[in-house]
């Protein structure tokens, strides 16, 4: 099972969102620390969704061979 094309794209753009804040404005440093934080929850959530799905299709594939 290949990994959720969504994890690698919310962790890239966090990062990208991190490197934004010595940028932005002192008033509006929040922006980009708040969507940064936001992708990483995004990707993390993706992520477990991904290996939960990923275990279960294990344990159904062992499932089906053992009452082979």
């Amino acid at each position: 099972m290949r990994l959720d094309r969504r994890v690698p794209f919310f962790a890239i753009v966090a990062v990208v969102c991190f490197a934004l804040i010595p940028a932005a404005e002192p008033k509006l440093r929040y922006v980009p620390t708040a969507v940064g934080i936001t992708y990483v929850v995004l990707s993390v959530l993706f992520l477990l969704d991904w290996l939960s799905r990923r275990s279960e299709a294990r344990k159904a594939d062992e499932a089906f061979e053992s009452r082979t």
